[in-house]
C-alpha cells in the first residue's frame, strides 16, 4: 500500500463492524509493555506531583563585594549565573575591589564545587556543581 494509501486510508462509516479498513497486530511484548507503563501511572488515589527542578540563566550586576552573597545564594539554588563587572571596572582596570570581589567569588565557586571562567572584559560566568565550562587549549604554535 502507498505511503498516501496509508495516510488517505477509506474509513468505513460508524456502525460497521470498525472504522479502519485495516487492521494491526499488536504482539504480546508490546501489550505487556502497555499494562506495565499503566500500572506506574496509577496511585493508590492519590496524585503525584512532578517537581521540576527549574535553573536559570541570572546575569548579576557587581558593584563590590556585597553582591558577591548573591552569586552564591544563586550556586545554591543550581543557577548559572553571568557577572557584569563593568561597575567595577569603571574605578580603573586593576582596582583592589574588582580583584577582591572576583578572588572573594573564586573561593565561593571552590566550595561550591562550580566553575568560572571570563568571557570577555565586561563578563564572567559562573555555574553551580554539574555544569562545566568548556575551555579550548590553544595548540602551541612552532
Amino acid at each position: 500500500m502507498g505511503l498516501l494509501n496509508k495516510i488517505f486510508r477509506r474509513r468505513k462509516k460508524i456502525g460497521e463492524e470498525s472504522l479502519s479498513t485495516e487492521t494491526t497486530t499488536v504482539n504480546e511484548e508490546d501489550v505487556d509493555f502497555i499494562e506495565e507503563c499503566n500500572t506506574e501511572l496509577k496511585t493508590s488515589g492519590e496524585e503525584e506531583k512532578l517537581v521540576v527542578n527549574e535553573r536559570y540563566l541570572k546575569v548579576i550586576h557587581l558593584y563590590g563585594l556585597t553582591d558577591v552573597e548573591e552569586v552564591r545564594n544563586e550556586l545554591e539554588s543550581g543557577n548559572i549565573v553571568i557577572a557584569d563587572i563593568t561597575a567595577l571596572k569603571k574605578d580603573g582596570g586593576g582596582s583592589i575591589e574588582l580583584k577582591r570581589t572576583v578572588e572573594q567569588m573564586k573561593g565561593v565557586v571552590k566550595v561550591k564545587n562550580g566553575d568560572i571562567a571570563q568571557l570577555s572584559d565586561r563578563y564572567i560566568i559562573i555555574t553551580p556543581p554539574g555544569v562545566k565550562i568548556w575551555r579550548r587549549v590553544e595548540e602551541l604554535k612552532t
